[in-house]
């Protein structure tokens, strides 16, 4: 039994496990569950029929299993063992590995994605989205037509954690009409996807068009537990913002069952406290009151001290909404003054808009601009339209109802002015990520 059989089978075997198909289910409907194994413990040696089957089944390229290359065997054995520590969560085993290799041919595809991989569930997304973008180059070139859109797609979830979000949809939306051009079936990608164009929509304040790209997700009916889960909290924070909170509230249950199922404890915390926000909607604060601490239990539970800055904020939103605006006004200021809450995070911005209203409310107009404009750099930043047309007529309202007429003025053009450049911004950089795609 040779070492590349080995590690042949080994990734064959993790991605197997990681996409939860059988040994049956991969070879169907051509080989048996039996032949699978015999390949996965390294007895069988595959033909390029069988490695281009199981590669379509896993939804990755031929080459990360295996070529008939001597040269090329050597590297992409070592990609497929980086790509099977990429399947465990070994990013640092796996970026190690792959520190190692010079890419080499139509393989570099591969190798670029499992860099970009390991780099990702490592945290480093600046470095993650250039090695998609190679990926992408190069799927595009050799007219790989389903991996260039899923290199697309993982260069957009890079630019989401980056907070680059306008950014985002504008690579997700290429790699849509990609898919209608090329016609691209493959449904895992075209699941993952869908998936993310819900998420991007959803913070740009599109809840109908998130919605649409959510029950394009549903429809397949592929998805694992966690899957199922992150998209019900998707629809439910799109209903939330329809002013549907009942509904909302609905589909958060459904996402806590399914994560209960993989014991996503996080996630679990996050989605209580969605349910919060819409029970405030609703005007149920007794249950918005128990929602937050059962989240602050969960939270604790885990030591995720994030989380907790959170559901901070959710408090001070409950007592806005109870017209408590000093009590809420100090909720606000304890995440603001909160060392672990990033000073550039959406949860600075939406805390400091929050803590702006407060502030307002109690009289204080200095208080509430310097928050306003607090929060408003902080969209701005991250190219969060809807975010900074909210604060920023807010801001403009406050001048106003102040008697300051010229500034309120100013502010309104700023806005306009924002707006304008953004777009143009956009479309800009969209032009010369295309650009060094191509």
């Amino acid at each position: 039994m040779s070492d590349l059989l080995q590690d042949v089978g080994e990734i064959i075997r993790a991605m197997r496990t990681k996409k939860g198909l059988t040994q049956d289910e991969l070879g169907s409907p051509r080989y048996t569950g039996s032949y699978i194994s015999a390949i996965e413990m390294g007895r069988s040696r595959p033909s390029s029929r069988v490695l281009r089957h199981i590669a379509g089944r896993l939804g990755i390229p031929m080459e990360a299993l295996v070529s008939t290359e001597s040269r090329a065997a050597e590297l992409y054995a070592e990609i497929s063992l980086a790509w099977g520590h990429n399947s465990r969560n070994e990013y640092r085993k796996a970026l190690s590995i792959l520190d190692g290799i010079a890419a080499l041919g139509y393989g570099s595809i591969v190798y670029h994605h499992t860099r970009g991989i390991a780099l990702f569930g490592l945290g480093r997304y600046d470095e993650a989205q250039t090695e998609y973008t190679s990926a992408e180059r190069l799927a595009r070139n050799s007219g790989d037509w389903t991996v260039t859109v899923r290199a697309l797609a993982d260069k957009a979830v890079c630019l989401m954690h980056l907070n680059r979000i306008s950014m985002a949809a504008y690579v997700l939306e290429e790699a849509d009409l990609l898919c209608q051009e090329q016609e691209v079936t493959d449904q895992q990608t075209l699941d993952f996807l869908y998936y993310h164009m819900g998420l991007v929509y959803s913070k740009l304040g599109q809840p109908e068009r998130a919605q649409a790209s959510y029950q394009r997700v549903l429809q397949s009916g592929r998805l694992s537990a966690w899957e199922q889960g992150t998209l019900f909290m998707g629809v439910a924070n799109t209903l939330a913002r329809q002013g549907r909170p009942l509904e909302s509230i609905a589909y958060s249950q459904r996402a806590i069952e399914r994560f209960e199922e993989c014991n996503s404890q996080d996630l679990v915390g996050s989605t209580l406290l969605n349910m919060a926000e819409s029970a405030i909607q609703a005007q149920d604060f007794a249950e918005a009151r128990h929602l937050i601490e059962k989240a602050e239990l969960t939270y604790e539970g885990i030591q995720h001290p994030r989380g907790l800055a959170r559901a901070r904020t959710v408090l001070g939103m409950l007592y806005l909404a109870q017209k408590d605006y000093h009590s809420s006004a100090n909720s606000f200021r304890s995440v603001l003054d909160d060392p672990k809450v990033p000073k550039d995070s959406s949860l600075a911005g939406e805390t400091w808009a929050l803590l702006g209203d407060a502030e307002a409310e109690l009289g204080h107009t200095e208080q509430a601009i310097d928050a306003y404009r607090q929060s408003a750099a902080i969209w701005r930043e991250q190219g969060v339209l809807m975010s900074i047309y909210d604060v920023m007529t807010k801001l403009g309202q406050l001048f106003t109802r102040a008697r300051r007429f010229e500034e309120a003025a100013a502010t309104f053009a700023e806005t306009a002015r924002i707006l304008f450049e953004h777009r143009y911004t956009v479309r800009a950089q969209g032009r010369t990520l295309q650009a060094a795609s191509q």
